[in-house]
């Protein structure tokens, strides 16, 4: 996934049909996470530290190539690197 172009986009709800009957959309960790980290406040962080043992591979990834491209050097792309090698 890469990011739109422009400032608006809908990348925030899950899979390819989020309004299905019987699920409630919900938000994309990774994506919220990104959003997070443009400003980090302390409950961000937490937010960080929670949701990184809940990722799957596939969104470590995304949020690893996501904040490389939008946040170069951010900390939580060591954090991701030293996730990923356990």
């Amino acid at each position: 996934m890469d990011l739109p172009a422009g400032r608006h986009h809908q990348a925030a709800l899950s899979g390819d049909h989020p309004a299905q009957p019987g699920r409630d959309p919900y938000l994309i960790p990774e994506l919220v996470l990104l959003f997070k980290a443009k400003h980090v406040r302390p409950k961000d962080q937490s937010d960080f530290d929670g949701t990184l043992p809940l990722l799957t591979g596939v969104q470590r990834e995304t949020l690893t190539r996501l904040l490389r491209q939008v946040h170069p050097g951010h900390a939580w792309l060591t954090a991701l690197r030293m996730d990923d090698s356990r």
